[in-house]
């Protein structure tokens, strides 16, 4: 069996299991690959294996390959090593769980070490300049309202839909994670988002809308990723906010507040929709020096003569 064979079927097999954009996330980190795609899943291909990966580790350009982003000067990340790392580790577990191979051999190759996660939410006032400026438009403020509100990630936002959502009890059904597999949660709503989606209902949303809870600005159809990313961009130039504003800096902040407020690691991990609570403080749990600072200043002292 060709490695090429193997990389199709994988790829298909993921149709319908994982989302549109986690699908080519792996076509783009299994591309490196098809300079291997004639050679046999046998023995010989973890040292075929290991070239490909040394010329990874080797590069001395980035985005060489973009389309719109012009190259630079640098090797690849340790994020973006592990990304390939991630894929093609994925392919083969597969490749083994199919009984095409009895063993994966990435298990010759070593993981990349990281660095630890740096906090990547959205600054407390930039978030209060983006509710200012998004309250000129009633779907702009529940968007905001919302992704604050739940902390859901970038697809349970734009795969909601208007019967997912219980204006009676502050609950929406949001679906992440990819299509047809993915998993189904419920998502809680803050007294003021649930104003801000009434708001949004009762003022701006009209017969015949897409079905699709937040909608284009004709309202033909359901804002997808780059619509809600566009979005808040126009709202960040418009207040003049400069630091992070993409959907999942409102996770990152939901998650930290939700922690240095107090909630056990527990609920915080079901709130987000994570499976293992390592996760949960691995990426979430990070704080900056100056955080750490006042957080020992707050807890620890001496004791008193």
């Amino acid at each position: 069996m060709l490695l090429k064979n193997m990389i199709n079927e994988f790829l298909k097999a993921q149709v319908g299991t994982v989302s549109d954009a986690t699908r080519a996330w792996y076509v783009k980190r299994l591309h490196p690959l098809c300079a291997l795609g004639d050679v046999p899943i046998d023995g010989a291909i973890a040292e075929r294996l290991r070239d490909v990966w040394v010329g990874l580790t080797a590069k001395k350009e980035r985005w060489s390959s973009a389309a719109r982003r012009p190259a630079q000067k640098g090797g690849l990340s340790p994020w973006t090593l592990d990304g390939y790392y991630r894929a093609w580790r994925a392919l083969f577990n597969w490749c083994v769980h199919q009984e095409y191979i009895e063993r994966s051999p990435m298990k010759k190759l070593k993981r990349p070490s990281l660095p630890e996660p740096e906090p990547k939410t959205i600054d407390e006032a930039d978030l209060l300049r983006l509710f200012d400026v998004a309250r000129q438009s009633w779907r702009d403020y529940a968007v905001v309202c919302f992704l604050t509100s739940t902390g859901c990630r970038l697809g349970g936002i734009t795969g909601c839909m208007v019967h997912d959502v219980d204006l009676q009890s502050g609950r929406v059904k949001v679906i992440e994670k990819g299509r047809g597999g993915g998993k189904q949660r419920t998502v809680y709503l803050t007294d003021a988002a649930l104003d801000a989606l009434k708001g949004y209902f009762y003022f701006e949303r009209r017969w015949g809308m897409s079905d699709s809870l937040f909608v284009s600005d004709d309202g033909k159809c359901g804002l997808q990723s780059n619509g809600i990313r566009s979005l808040l961009r126009r709202l960040a130039s418009r207040a003049g906010v400069v630091g992070r504003v993409n959907p999942h800096a409102f996770r990152h902040r939901f998650a930290r507040n939700l922690l240095t407020q107090g909630c056990d690691l527990g609920s915080v991990r079901q709130l987000m929709g994570h499976k293992d609570p390592s996760v949960t403080v691995k990426f979430y749990g990070r704080w900056a020096d100056d955080e750490l600072r006042r957080t020992h200043a707050k807890y620890l002292s001496l004791p008193e003569r």
